[in-house]
């Protein structure tokens, strides 16, 4: 959660002797370091024998550093790789494609072979989705291009995955559908909420 309230995901990971984090900040900004924190959570222990295979990706996108991502909602169209190289898929959805901080987190799960959410289930949110975009309307000076492809992806009704929602799924013990996803990041937000400062080990 960062600091205005929002909540944001990524992954925290062993690197060398230091822990790590990677996420993706906005359009074309992975980001390794994470300053705006109030609460930190992890994703709830992902399969153990997978944890350092899913390090070593994230080590491996670090050492490649920039790549450039578009910004959209969505839950098709990009695929990381185990070598950490973000890569177009052969998906074609109806709007331009992209990643948000949560389907960014997603790609590199599945890259581990890690898959919290069943993707196939999910559901737009037109007034949530709406609302969303209606908080980003002070950036449109800075970022036409962004605001207009979010402004096409809400009008085709594309479905936006929402950061708790990633968490929550983590910490089940098989594939969260949709509804379960919504029920449960609405209960995990409210616990971020009520946590102060980095409470998780790094995978």
């Amino acid at each position: 959660m960062t600091s205005e309230g929002t909540f944001h995901a990524g992954l925290f990971f062993a690197d060398g002797e230091k822990p790590s984090a990677i996420h993706l900040a906005w359009e074309n900004a992975i980001q390794f370091t994470w300053k705006d924190l109030v609460s930190l959570s992890t994703l709830a222990s992902p399969v153990p024998q997978k944890r350092r295979f899913l390090a070593g990706i994230c080590r491996k996108m670090k050492k490649l550093g920039h790549q450039a991502i578009p910004y959209n909602f969505g839950v098709e169209g990009y695929a990381v790789n185990d070598q950490g190289e973000l890569l177009r898929t052969g998906a074609s959805p109806p709007v331009e494609p992209g990643l948000t901080c949560a389907t960014f987190v997603l790609a590199v799960l599945k890259a581990a072979a890690i898959e919290p959410l069943d993707l196939s289930t999910w559901q737009p949110r037109p007034a949530e989705d709406e609302a969303f975009l209606a908080s980003l309307s002070g950036l449109a000076g800075r970022y036409p291009v962004v605001l207009e492809r979010l402004k096409a992806a809400v009008a085709a009704r594309t479905a936006r995955v929402r950061p708790a929602e990633v968490y929550a799924g983590a910490g089940a013990a098989q594939k969260m559908t949709f509804d379960d996803a919504v029920t449960a990041g609405k209960a995990a937000e409210g616990e971020l909420r009520s946590k102060k400062g980095p409470i998780a080990d790094p995978v």
